[in-house]
């Protein structure tokens, strides 16, 4: 798609390459010989004559090449730029895992990689008993292994034998004996299981193991998989060092083997006492299974053990099989799977045109790209690959040229297609030496590291007219009001900043471009407002300029996310909110200003006020209630002091412990969880005399009164028009303190079951606003942060974009449904896991796969990205409401999705349906993953959109009267499309809006 580049006067001439901003190159190529060595990974039936085609393709154009057996990989000598400009590997999903860092030294020195064959890295090998092995490979070879000394066989026991350990006593797990057809077995059956759970049954072995046992042999089942995914199994050593393994679950039983060296440290008096070692069966003191950890759904499991024993093989030793190059070269994300794939052909606007003529095949794979980082390195892509639509599927070939960081100078070119055939053609033959010759030297770096910075010394002036007033609050201050008097209602995102480099505003890595990349892919996505995470921006005119300029020039209004948080007293914040008004309040496209994400009493009562300590910690409530809370849990708090519940980490330790005998007395008196806020305020009112709940909650409201009051005004006193609000996310938004804001802003992820499980059910969260409407009838309302993340899993599965799309559309349409002002998603685009490795160190590791997938857009290396199904979606709902559909009516229903939910939503000539399939008098479609069908109308035309492909049909003149499906002209791309007397036949395309009219 060609897209008009932005007028910056101080750029030179530059070329749109899928997004990203790159030199103009040359149609030809002048070839550098370099050294490469080809490396065949894995076994197949053609590996000799790939190598062979490859090598062969290499040499006619002048390279020297090298080749490589899969040990050589770990040999540094080898493996080094002294003898080396390129290595290529074939298979490279098999690794072995020994050549990791010498492989990622090579790239260190500047050495050049060629990745070939798809699921790059994903699956490394390790050399053991004269074998090249995969997990998968070693794990046959110990499920075969043989029992040689039983433990457990069940057959004429009982289960008293097992102790249970858990958490939550009070959920009726048990342990039974059941019959099976070949004897018996050990049935567990764990009820409400949650997160931060664990529900285990140990066991002592009835007799100590051989010394000579070094594999745990288990025969086991689950009832439901799809449930529970994986199953712990923990050993516990006569020196109470704890282990564990989750062992992948099936509906059959199976027989499998765990070395002793698979298992894993439980805890850090293991993984210390233990460095450098490895469980040890012989020395097992207690078998544990159950759950504790697992990646399972919530809610209620079974699993079936028929026996246990142990085994032993000939290697004391397994070699890693970590192989972790840090190159940051694909995910596991599904959406990147290569499917209904016709052809690969050039990439659209690549800036190298002449590599490749198209080459139909019914390939698969993976759409695999290093991802570029900040100031380090720049993606290209070079194929793609496409539908028999032509469609975009996803890239079958890309390069990363590093201009900075660790790997300077290096150059990385990775294919994602699998299959060998495609490697064998000609057309293969012809590209591989080209794209390797690209590579060759330091021009390509040296250009994109040139580009980068030249963007980055661009700005924008605000230039654009504005409106003509900012969004107001109407008279009767129920809503938001738009400059041209009607109704505002947000169809808004969250923007943290362009995907690579999230949370950094600052001049080191701004970079207008990519912010005007992000400001025109929100208003394609319908966007109207955008939250911004505006950081230190307050201090930065050039940077806060380009933000106001994007703002005008593509119609999205601003809330400004105030910054700072390290503030101790009322007063440093008052400067912090003052340094905001002054710098945003003035243009009116900034609707106001939310102070505060996400506050916690830890936070917020700790701040003094002219010296004085807030009200909270005036009223001491660790010693006033002494007796009346559960003062051991407090004790434990002060002790540990962990992450949750919030307290800034500066508090005295008096203060700290009344924040958690407070925390401790809304816990213990009070109905705290927000789903039964709407009864919180009426609670507070019908308690009777001084209870110590409802002197702790007038306490913490009086210490948010104050904060909300003396940061507001003086927001209003430099802003007198602009609007205030907090985004919280817990009961505390249900305080009348918030009163004093001029709209309610609520941020909701997850439901807390009866279990305590988050459930990704929409309509959980529309019972959270219809309960806060209760309580504020008389403001507008917001949802401020919301929306599911790819990278999460449901039932053990990654929630696919469609299922997200269908929920995170609930979740608007209820706000209409419901009268509310707006909702905002989190957020706009995607951030891979390489980019928050780079720059959000405090974001752990076991949390960057589930902070990845929340965007509107996903990444695909471009700054452009792909729209996810939602963005059309929205899109549609933005046209609906700039029409004026700001209600409707929404009905939402079970269906067999990963969101559990499908909808029907009905306005003002509009009907919007999210489902697998759905059937009505006027309307019918099945899809095969969940989609939403869109249609809007008017007196002579009607516009059908879809997320996902589908079949669908409806009647025309049901929607438009008079117009016939013969005379109808219809403009849009479909599948296919076919006319009756009364219904139109559409073969419907994602993301595609199909129009009909009385137009000729």
């Amino acid at each position: 798609m060609h897209q008009r580049l932005s007028p910056y006067s101080r750029l030179p001439r530059l070329a749109l390459a899928c997004g990203a901003i790159v030199w103009a190159f040359p149609e030809t190529h002048a070839m550098v010989p370099q050294r490469i060595a080809v490396c065949e990974l894995g076994q197949h039936e053609d590996t000799p004559r790939l190598g062979a085609h490859c090598t062969d393709a290499l040499r006619r154009e002048g390279h020297t090449t090298t080749r490589l057996d899969p040990a050589s990989l770990s040999n540094t000598d080898v493996l080094s730029p002294a003898h080396l400009d390129c290595v290529v590997l074939l298979r490279s999903s098999k690794i072995p895992a020994a050549a990791a860092k010498p492989l990622s030294a090579f790239a260190r020195a500047g050495g050049d990689l060629v990745l070939l064959g798809g699921d790059t890295f994903t699956n490394p090998v390790i050399h053991l008993d004269g074998e090249w092995l995969t997990q998968g490979g070693l794990a046959q070879r110990l499920d075969a292994t043989e029992t040689d000394h039983q433990m457990w066989s069940f057959t004429g026991t009982d289960a008293s034998t097992w102790k249970r350990n858990t958490n939550h006593p009070e959920r009726p797990t048990a342990a039974t004996i059941e019959a099976t057809p070949g004897g018996h077995c050990l049935r567990l059956d764990i009820r409400g299981y949650g997160r931060w759970n664990w529900d285990l049954f140990s066991a002592r072995p009835p007799a100590p193991p051989p010394s000579h046992s070094n594999v745990l042999r288990i025969r086991i089942r689950v009832s439901d998989p799809r449930r529970t995914t994986n199953v712990m199994i923990g050993i516990t050593e006569m020196d109470g060092s704890r282990w564990r393994r989750f062992v992948q679950s099936t509906a059959e039983w199976q027989e499998i083997g765990i070395h002793e060296q698979m298992f894993t440290p439980v805890d850090d008096r293991t993984r210390d006492a233990q460095a450098g070692k490895s469980c040890q069966l012989s020395r097992m003191r207690e078998l544990q299974i159950g759950l504790a950890g697992n990646d399972c759904a919530m809610g209620d499991h079974t699993i079936r053990v028929d026996s246990i024993g142990l085994g032993s093989v000939s290697y004391a030793r397994i070699p890693s099989f970590a192989a972790e190059l840090e190159l940051g070269i694909g995910d596991t994300i599904p959406a990147n799977d290569l499917t209904e794939i016709t052809a690969v052909e050039t990439a659209q606007n690549s800036p190298f045109r002449t590599l490749w003529k198209r080459l139909p095949g019914a390939f698969t794979g993976r759409s695999e790209f290093p991802y570029p980082l900040v100031n380090k390195s720049e993606f290209y892509p070079l194929l793609q690959a496409v539908d028999r639509h032509g469609r975009w599927r996803g890239w079958a070939a890309g390069l990363l040229a590093n201009y900075g960081g660790p790997f300077t100078d290096s150059h990385w070119m990775v294919c994602g297609i699998r299959e060998d055939a495609f490697y064998l053609t000609a057309e293969f033959a012809d590209f591989l030496p080209q794209a390797i010759g690209i590579m060759a030297g330091k021009s390509l770096t040296s250009r994109a590291q040139q580009a980068n910075e030249t963007r980055q010394r661009s700005t924008l002036g605000v230039t654009s007219p504005a409106p003509a007033s900012r969004i107001s609050v109407s008279p009767d201050r129920k809503h938001l009001i738009a400059p041209d008097g009607n109704r505002f209602f947000m169809v808004g995102a969250n923007y943290l900043g362009p995907s690579d480099r999230k949370c950094h505003f600052s001049e080191w890595a701004f970079d207008p471009v990519l912010v005007e990349t992000d400001f025109r892919k929100a208003k394609a996505a319908g966007i109207n407002c955008l939250r911004l995470w505006a950081g230190h921006l307050d201090g930065s005119p050039e940077l806060r300029s380009t933000f106001l300029e994007l703002a005008r020039r593509y119609g999205i209004h601003l809330l400004v996310h105030c910054g700072g948080h390290k503030e101790k007293t009322i007063e440093e914040l008052r400067t912090t909110v003052r340094r905001f008004a002054i710098a945003y309040g003035n243009d009116p496209m900034v609707i106001g200003f939310d102070l505060r994400n996400e506050p916690y009493i830890g936070e917020v009562a700790a701040l003094t006020l002219a010296g004085n300590p807030s009200p909270l910690l005036q009223l001491k409530p660790a010693t006033t209630f002494s007796g009346q809370y559960d003062e051991k849990r407090v004790n434990d708090l002060m002790k540990t002091r962990p992450g949750w519940p919030k307290v800034v980490p500066w508090l005295g330790d008096d203060d700290r412990r009344h924040v958690y005998a407070a925390l401790e007395i809304l816990e213990k008196h009070g109905p705290m969880p927000f789903e039964v806020a709407a009864e919180l305020r009426s609670e507070q009112e019908k308690a009777s005399g001084s209870s110590p709940w409802k002197q702790v909650l007038a306490a913490v409201n009086e210490t948010f009164e104050i904060w909300i009051r003396e940061q507001a005004d003086v927001i209003r006193k430099e802003v007198p028009d602009s609007l205030v609000t907090v985004g919280y996310n817990t009961a505390l938004g249900t305080l009348p303190a918030n009163d004093a804001l001029d709209f309610l802003s609520h941020h909701s992820y997850g439901h807390n079951s009866e279990w305590g499980a988050r459930d990704p059910d929409p309509r959980y969260r529309i019972r959270d606003l219809a309960a806060l409407k209760k309580l504020f009838p008389n403001k507008p309302i917001t949802l401020g942060e919301f929306g599911y993340s790819n990278g999460n899993r449901v039932a053990g599965q990654f929630l696919s974009q469609d299922d997200s799309g269908l929920g995170e559309m609930v979740h608007y349409l209820q706000s209409l449904a419901l009268g509310l002002d707006g909702a905002m998603k989190w957020c706009l685009t995607d951030w891979s896991v390489h980019a928050t490795r780079d720059v959000a160190p405090w974001i752990t590791p076991d949390q960057r796969i589930p902070n990845s997938g929340y965007g509107i857009y996903r990444h695909d290396g471009t700054a452009d990205g792909r729209p996810k199904p939602i963005a059309p979606a929205l899109r549609v709902l933005r046209k609906y409401v700039n029409r004026g559909g700001l209600s409707g009516e929404l009905t939402v229903v079970d269906a067999p999705n990963q969101v559990r939910a499908g909808y029907v939503f009905r306005g003002q000539r509009a009907l919007f349906v999210g489902n697998t399939s759905f059937e009505a008098a006027n309307l019918r479609f099945t899809a095969a993953v969940p989609t939403n069908v869109l249609l809007l109308w008017g007196k002579e035309t009607l516009e059908l959109t879809a997320t996902a492909d589908c079949s669908a049909a409806f009647r025309l003149q049901q929607f438009v009267p008079g117009l016939l499906p013969a005379k109808a002209t219809m403009r849009g791309r479909v599948a296919d499309s076919r006319n009756d007397r009364e219904w139109v036949h559409l073969g419907l395309l994602r993301g595609e809006t199909v129009h009909f009219s009385t137009e000729r």
